[in-house]
C-alpha cells in the first residue's frame, strides 16, 4: 500500500509565545501549523456562533501532536489490519507459527503511536506497554 503523504516520522514542535505548535516532516518542511488565535472572541463573533471559541487554544498542543503521530498510526493499523485478515482466513492459533511474536510487535507499534499522539513517555515504574488514561489503566489501549 504506498502512501500520497509525506512520508514520517513526523514531529511534534510545541507552541511558543510568538507560534503556535505546529508538525514537521524529516526533510524539515511544515506538515500542519496549529494556529493558536489571540483573541478566539472575534472568530465568535464574527462567523456568528453561539459559543466562543476558547477552548480551542486548548486543543492545539494535542491536536498537533496526534497529527504528528499520524504516519505511525497508519502504519500500525495497516500491520493491525493485516495480522486481523491473516487470522481470521486462516485460523487463528497463538502457538501456532509465528504468531506470538507478530502480535508482540504488532502491540509494540500501536503503544509506540498511542503515547507519540498523547504526548506520554513511558512511565518507568510500570511495563513500557502499559498506557494510563485518565484513572484506568490499561495495557496498549
Amino acid at each position: 500500500m504506498a502512501a500520497s503523504h509525506t512520508p514520517g516520522p513526523w514531529d511534534y514542535v510545541p507552541g511558543n509565545k510568538q507560534h503556535g505548535p505546529y508538525v514537521t516532516s524529516d526533510y524539515g518542511s511544515t506538515i500542519c501549523d496549529c494556529y493558536v488565535l489571540s483573541e478566539p472572541h472575534s472568530v465568535w463573533s464574527a462567523h456568528k456562533l453561539r459559543e466562543p471559541v476558547s477552548f480551542m487554544a486548548e486543543m492545539a498542543e494535542p491536536n498537533a501532536r496526534l497529527i504528528a503521530a499520524s504516519p505511525e498510526m497508519l502504519e500500525a493499523l495497516i500491520a493491525v489490519n493485516r495480522l486481523i485478515s491473516e487470522a481470521a482466513m486462516t485460523g487463528f492459533n497463538c502457538h501456532d507459527g509465528d504468531w506470538a511474536e507478530r502480535l508482540f510487535f504488532s502491540q509494540q507499534a500501536t503503544s509506540g503511536a498511542i503515547r507519540k499522539a498523547l504526548g506520554r513517555r513511558p512511565d518507568p515504574g510500570l511495563h513500557p506497554d502499559t498506557i494510563v488514561i485518565g484513572t484506568a489503566v490499561a495495557r496498549d489501549a
